[in-house]
């Protein structure tokens, strides 16, 4: 994205010092967990990567990334951070998936991004709260740009990314003024992607579902009470 504002040489150089870390993603297999969204996150990576230097290696890295996060994702539409479900990582990994998405364009993956978010929506409370210690990594944060994107293609995503923006302006979860220095950058960066990609419709008026819901997999029921939610976990 940058390249106009660079000379041939600057360009040269800032090639020449990613090339060893798209390597280093590309050889370095992770095993101590299932942790998706560091595996979106190298599939991006590779992915612009593979725009840039067009070789076929990483074109078939990126299509077996694709595969194992394809695989890392439950019936019940959530993709595994270690052992099981956690919102603020699922917001991150569909942040990276749905940039991937609107380069490749899989209706496959389209579908699965849509159930992802379907079942992320249950995580956003009444108040406009988000998470909390309920996921796999006690999380409540959001990562708004991938959601904010896919607003303009699906009504569960429109409805879940005008919630995100309520709860944003009210702080009502963990936004970025609140990030480590560690986290930070990616925060920023999708907050910039979702701000230049701002779904200007009308907003719609949430509807408190009164359906009790039981997911399995995660382990986790919702009781919905009037505007309230009581979620019990299985264990």
């Amino acid at each position: 994205n940058i390249k106009k504002y660079l000379t041939k040489n600057e360009y040269k150089e800032w090639v020449d010092t990613i090339e060893p870390i798209v390597w280093f993603l590309i050889n370095e297999k992770e095993t101590h967990g299932k942790i998706t969204n560091h595996q979106s996150s190298a599939a991006l990576a590779i992915l612009r990567w593979s725009k840039i230097k067009k070789d076929t290696y990483s074109r078939n890295f990126l299509k077996k990334k694709i595969n194992l996060i394809k695989k890392n994702q439950s019936t019940e539409g959530w993709f595994y951070e270690y052992d099981g479900f956690d919102p603020g990582y699922e917001t991150l990994n569909l942040n990276n998936l749905i940039q991937i998405n609107s380069i490749i364009k899989d209706k496959n993956i389209s579908k699965r991004i849509n159930k992802s978010i379907k079942f992320l929506s249950n995580f956003m409370h009444p108040d406009l709260s988000f998470g909390g210690q309920y996921g796999s990594r006690n999380t409540n944060f959001i990562f708004p740009g991938g959601i904010e994107i896919f607003s303009k293609l699906s009504q569960h995503a429109k409805n879940f990314s005008d919630l995100v923006k309520q709860s944003i302006k009210t702080e009502k979860h963990s936004t970025i003024l609140s990030m480590d220095d560690n986290n930070l950058v990616p925060m920023f960066n999708s907050y910039c992607l979702a701000v230049i990609n701002l779904n200007k419709s009308k907003k719609l008026k949430r509807k408190i579902s009164k359906k009790n819901e039981i997911f399995y997999k995660s382990g986790l029921i919702f009781f919905l009470i009037k505007n309230f939610i009581l979620l019990l976990i299985l264990k």
